[in-house]
């Protein structure tokens, strides 16, 4: 469930930034208006910082979460415009590879997670084992660790 959380409150802080440009369009009062987004927003993000960084999402996420300090009058998700400088034109694209590279560690760690080592076939299992030098009971039960030690780190 932790690993979700950095995700839930990147959620939450584009919400507020979403519920503060309805208020503006709305015509309600600028100053209050801003003062409460300023204030959820510090809030939501001494919560995601207080998460712990464990896997590549994480450290996605919270790169986006610095974005509306780097690039001034940018939300979330809104590359950098053509005024911005180099650093923030960089920024975006580190962002960007983070996200990607999250989104291939998910899918690489949700296609492991699927492979159920009691259903691969034994000539699998046994070329594996002799490529690694060890019995097909060594091979499989390693591979069983791995998979729960990676389901443990991603929960």
């Amino acid at each position: 469930m932790e690993s979700r959380a950095p995700a839930a409150v990147l959620r939450g802080l584009i919400e507020n930034e979403r519920c503060h440009e309805d208020s503006v369009a709305s015509g309600q009062p600028y100053a209050a208006v801003e003062e409460d987004r300023n204030d959820k927003r510090a809030e939501l993000e001494a919560k995601l910082f207080a998460l712990p960084t464990r896997t590549p999402v994480d450290v996605a996420i919270k790169l986006q979460a610095l974005w509306p300090d780097v690039a001034v009058n940018r939300s979330y998700d809104q590359p950098p415009s053509e005024q911005h400088d180099l650093a923030v034109q960089r920024m975006w694209g580190l962002i960007q590879s983070a996200k990607s590279i999250a989104e291939e560690f998910s899918d690489g760690l949700a296609a492991f997670n699927e492979l159920a080592l009691p259903n691969v076939p034994t000539a699998i299992v046994e070329a594996g084992a002799q490529a690694a030098g060890v019995t097909p009971e060594r091979f499989r039960a390693g591979c069983e660790a791995a998979a729960a030690a990676l389901k443990r780190k991603e929960a």
